[in-house]
């Protein structure tokens, strides 16, 4: 796969670039971590105004990083 797609397919659904690369596990992985992260930060940030307003920071930052570990997934199979 072509990393520009793996890591893409991640930012938007962080672990999905790394199944399409054939790291089933290293994508399930990700995936189920990307969700507790999400959920446990908006948890805990949305009890003040300054939580909430820090979530459409945050929250891209975890998309971002799982697309990076994908794009360098995909880099070294080629």
């Amino acid at each position: 796969m072509e990393p520009i797609m793996a890591a893409l397919a991640s930012f938007f659904v962080p672990g999905l670039g790394q199944v399409l690369s054939g790291e089933t596990i290293r994508g399930a992985a990700v995936f189920i971590g990307a969700t507790v992260a999400a959920i446990a930060i908006t948890a805990v940030l949305t009890v003040t105004v300054i939580g909430i307003l820090a979530l459409p920071v945050i929250l891209p930052i975890i998309a971002l990083i799982a697309a990076y570990d994908a794009y360098n997934i995909a880099g070294t199979e080629m």
